[in-house]
């Protein structure tokens, strides 16, 4: 019914470091770390300079499977309540996960943070902390539907984004290189059907989307940085020094 995750005092849950590597797969979809919650309402709270990291995981192989790859996918479905607290200088991580010679018919995804169903969905980032969901990267790859670093909400109530206090949300640095398939979203945040979404950046914050690029794709439909919304209310607020940067992601020697 309810799930409560806590860390304090500079306490951690690592889940860094983790592999596949050639091998015969089956015809299902193959995941490094899952998180799935199939709970009433869940809520993460981390507090002084405690971590949250998801790092380092990766899918290595060559050959070719009909099933799909997610290196690192968080799932809260049908989750009613969606609450993650940073304060105190705390970090979540979700960095340096890749996927490098796969071949499938199928979707590839590094990262999946999947919120759907849900009531409400909110991201507390305050007092100093750290939301990033950086470096990483999918390289030499044939997939139907890649997608590197994908934050998905469907049908929610509301959905928050709430930077204060020098803290920052960032989804930096992220990369496709040498991939050929259909379509390919290097960072994508997609809330469909929802029916309030805000962004608030207050306080000497950061939501910082730079640096993300593709490299030799050769799809039907690439893009670099998809903001994909649709809700009865859409704010971004941003106030008292702070920044909000969507700048520096290239697209560079691509087909599609």
């Amino acid at each position: 019914y309810v799930t409560e995750i806590s860390l304090q005092n500079g306490s951690g849950i690592l889940q860094n470091s983790n592999s596949v590597r050639s091998g015969t797969f089956p015809s299902e979809t193959l995941r490094v770390v899952q998180w799935l919650f199939p709970v009433q309402r869940i809520a993460i709270s981390l507090s002084y300079q405690s971590m949250l990291a998801i790092n380092n995981n990766s899918v290595r192989r060559s050959g070719s499977t009909t099933g799909a790859f997610q290196c690192v996918q968080v799932a809260f479905i049908t989750v009613e309540n969606v609450s993650i607290y940073l304060t105190g200088q705390s970090k979540m991580q979700v960095n340096d996960n890749f996927v490098t010679d796969v071949s499938t018919s199928a979707e590839i995804v590094v990262v999946s943070m999947q919120t759907d169903s849900n009531r409400s969905v909110h991201f507390q980032v305050t007092d100093g902390s750290i939301l990033s969901v950086d470096n990483n990267n999918l390289v030499s790859a044939l997939g139907s539907d890649v997608k590197v670093a994908y934050f998905s909400s469907s049908f929610a109530d509301s959905v928050l984004f709430n930077a204060t206090d020098k803290s920052k949300i960032t989804f930096n640095n992220n990369s496709v290189f040498d991939v050929t398939g259909d379509s390919a979203n290097i960072v994508s945040l997609k809330f469909l059907g929802c029916k309030t979404i805000v962004f608030h950046v207050e306080n000497c914050s950061v939501l910082n989307q730079s640096g993300n690029f593709a490299h030799k794709v050769f799809v039907k439909q690439v893009r670099v940085l998809r903001w994909d919304f649709s809700a009865d209310t859409i704010v971004l607020s941003v106030s008292k020094v702070s920044e909000v940067y969507l700048s520096d992601n290239e697209l560079a020697e691509t087909t599609g």
